[in-house]
C-alpha cells in the first residue's frame, strides 16, 4: 500500500512536471525568452497635415518600435486620396509626398516586428486650394536704366500678351540697342500655343497632350524646326525638359534638365545632364542652385525660361542666391539678390550682384505693377 502511494505520487509529480514543461514551451518566445503573450509593435504615423496650393509636397515623420522584440520591416502606403501622388522612401518611417492635388489623402504606416506581429497607424494630409487674390499684381516694367528695360502688356484675363525687351549691349555706346518684341498667341483653351517675335526672330510653336503642354518647337528661317523640347510635369509642377538642339544642322544634340523643390514649390535645383561618353547612359553637365529664399511673392515667373511658360511657376518666393556649377562642381558665377518691397508682398525693386571671374558689377531693377 505505501509502495503504491509513492508510485501513484510519483506518477503525479512526474505529470505535473510534464504539464508545466509543456506550458512553458508553448509560450516561448524566438529568442528563448518564456512570455505570456507577444507585443506587436507600437505604430505611430506622425501628425496630420495641412498646405495650401501651390505647395504640393509634404513629409510625414512616422516612428515604429517594439517593446519585446525588433521591427523588421516598415511601409508606407495610400489608403484613399485624389490623383497619383508621388511617394518616395516608402520603405522607412519618413516618407516625402509629392505630386498632391486638392483633397484630403490619408496615408498609413504599418510595421511588422521579428514575430511577423504587425501594427498601422493613419494620418491624413489636407491639400487647401490656391488662396485667391484679389489684388494680385502683374509686372508692366522693369527698369534698369533708361536704355536698359522691359515692358508687358496683359489681356483682360490677365494672360501676357506682349513682352518688350530692350539692352544696351555696348557699354559706351548708346545707340547699340537690341530691341525685340515677342507676341504670345493663345489657342482656344486659353493656352499659349505660339511665340512670335515683330524683330528678327523666329516662331516657336506650342504642343498639348491632354491639355498639358507636351513640347514646343522653335523653327529656324527656313520653317525648320531647329530646337525641340519636352516638358514633363507633376501636377502643376515642371519636373523636366529634354532637349533636342541642331536638329535641322543634322548635327543633333540632347541634353535634360532636372527640376528639384522645396516644400513651398520653389525649385531649389537645376542639373543639366547630357549623354554619357560611354555611349551607355547620361553623364552630369551643369548645376544651378536657388537657396536663401524670402517669404515675399516672385513676380518673375512668367519670363524665367525660353521659350517663355506663363503658367509654369519655378519660384513662389524670390531667390537670394543663385550658383552656377560645372559638372565636377566647381562654381563657375554666383548671383544675390537683394530686395526692397512695395505693397501686396511684391519686390519694388531687385539688385543683383554677380560674382565671375574676379568681377562684381550690379544690376538694379526697378519693378512697376498694374
Amino acid at each position: 500500500m505505501k509502495t503504491l502511494y509513492l508510485f501513484e505520487a510519483g506518477k503525479l509529480a512526474v505529470t505535473t512536471v510534464l504539464l508545466f514543461t509543456f506550458f512553458a514551451w508553448s509560450c516561448e518566445k524566438e529568442d528563448g525568452n518564456p512570455s505570456l503573450q507577444s507585443i506587436p509593435p507600437t505604430v505611430n504615423a506622425g501628425v496630420d497635415k495641412v498646405i495650401t496650393l501651390p505647395e504640393s509636397m509634404v513629409f510625414l515623420a512616422g516612428s515604429a518600435s517594439d517593446s519585446d522584440g525588433t521591427v523588421k520591416a516598415q511601409h508606407w502606403t495610400l489608403v484613399s486620396g485624389p490623383g497619383t501622388p508621388t511617394l518616395q522612401n516608402a520603405d522607412s518611417v519618413t516618407l516625402s509626398v509629392s505630386n498632391l492635388v486638392e483633397g484630403t489623402y490619408i496615408f498609413r504606416l504599418t510595421a511588422v516586428d521579428n514575430e511577423a506581429l504587425g501594427n498601422s497607424d493613419d494620418v491624413s494630409v489636407i491639400v487647401n486650394p490656391a488662396l485667391t487674390d484679389p489684388n494680385a499684381a502683374k509686372v508692366v516694367k522693369i527698369t534698369y536704366s533708361a536704355l536698359d528695360y522691359q515692358d508687358m502688356t496683359y489681356d483682360d484675363e490677365g494672360k501676357i500678351v506682349t513682352y518688350y525687351t530692350q539692352w544696351q549691349f555696348v557699354q559706351n555706346d548708346p545707340s547699340m540697342i537690341k530691341k525685340i518684341t515677342y507676341r504670345f498667341h493663345y489657342n482656344e483653351a486659353g493656352q499659349v500655343k505660339q511665340l512670335t517675335t515683330d524683330e528678327a526672330g523666329y516662331p516657336v510653336n506650342y504642343y498639348y497632350k491632354n491639355g498639358v503642354l507636351e513640347k514646343t518647337e522653335e523653327l529656324n528661317y527656313k520653317n525648320e524646326v531647329g530646337v525641340r523640347r519636352y516638358y514633363t510635369f507633376e501636377g502643376s509642377r515642371l519636373k523636366e525638359e529634354r532637349w533636342e538642339t541642331n536638329i535641322a544642322a543634322g548635327d543633333m544634340e540632347k541634353y535634360t534638365i532636372r527640376f528639384d523643390y522645396d516644400t513651398k514649390g520653389n525649385v531649389i535645383r537645376e542639373s543639366t545632364f547630357k549623354p554619357a561618353k560611354s555611349g551607355n547612359g547620361e553623364e552630369i553637365y551643369n548645376i544651378t542652385e536657388y537657396s536663401d529664399f524670402d517669404d515675399k511673392k516672385n513676380p518673375d515667373n512668367a519670363l524665367m525660361r525660353f521659350p517663355y511658360l506663363p503658367g509654369v511657376k519655378i519660384h513662389v518666393n524670390n531667390p537670394g542666391k543663385k550658383v552656377f556649377k560645372s559638372a565636377n562642381g566647381t562654381v563657375i558665377s554666383t548671383e544675390v539678390y537683394i530686395y526692397q518691397y512695395g505693397v501686396n508682398r511684391y519686390p519694388s525693386q531687385k539688385k543683383r550682384k554677380i560674382y565671375a571671374n574676379g568681377a562684381s558689377p550690379e544690376l538694379t531693377g526697378v519693378y512697376s505693377y498694374n
